[in-house]
């Protein structure tokens, strides 16, 4: 019986150091021009872009794309978009950029799996 509870301890471990492992990979953002529907277009950001960014002009329309976050000003923005009056917002999480409805990352499960593996064997 031991050997099972070591096994899934085991098991437990390396999946949160899978999880833990992949912020090493690039960051995946929503990226449609101006639209009026929702963007369900996925791009892997280019080195030197750490954010997803969503700009929404006063049309309605919204953009999404990729952004370094050090660049995620609104002059910034503006000058890049050639927008007068915009509201945007920037973040660094995989399909951050896609509003509420973004699917949680399959890291966020496997580390949730391996705690509650972990729970369940205490």
């Amino acid at each position: 019986m031991r050997g099972a509870g070591t096994c899934c301890v085991v098991l437990a471990v390396g999946l949160v150091i899978l999880s833990l492992c992949s912020s090493a990979l690039a960051l995946n953002c929503y990226k449609c021009g101006f639209t009026a529907s929702k963007c369900e277009s996925q791009t892997s950001c280019a080195a030197g872009e750490d954010a997803c960014i969503l700009v929404k002009a006063t049309d309605g329309s919204v953009a999404y794309g990729c952004r370094a976050y050090s660049r995620c000003t609104i002059d910034s923005v503006g000058n890049d978009y050639k927008l007068d009056n915009l509201k945007y917002q920037c973040c660094q999480k995989n399909l951050c950029n896609g509003g509420m409805a973004a699917h949680p990352s399959t890291y966020l499960l496997l580390s949730l799996a391996g705690a509650l593996i972990l729970i369940l064997m205490s």
